[in-house]
């Protein structure tokens, strides 16, 4: 999981992932590898957050540079916590989430 991540949450994820066996993750993971939302994104007319857990080794640096390259507007808080971010570092990402509703967003 990675560093700072609580043994409750490995616990839930765990169970979580047992319960679904691995042929449901792979489908799942294979969904994601295959979803094309570049489109969908440009359309969007709110502004976003993208909190990145700089330890991450599930989703790529790469996914964020598609997405700025999409909406360069996007504003970026990275924070150093594994790809679990907002269980590994509650107290950071709330307080990111925070500024970024402060700040309208922008």
């Amino acid at each position: 999981m990675g560093h700072g991540v609580s043994e409750a949450t490995v616990e839930v994820l765990e169970g979580s992932l047992r319960a679904n066996g691995p042929g449901v993750l792979a489908s799942r993971l294979s969904l994601l590898a295959g979803l094309e939302v570049s489109a969908a994104l440009a359309d969007v007319r709110v502004p976003m957050l993208y909190v990145q857990a700089e330890h991450d080794w599930l989703v790529p640096s790469a996914n964020l540079d598609a997405i700025l390259a999409v909406r360069a507007d996007v504003r970026v808080v990275r924070i150093a916590a594994p790809h679990l971010v907002l269980q590994a570092e509650p107290v950071a990402a709330l307080a990111a989430i925070r500024a970024w509703f402060r700040g309208s967003g922008r």
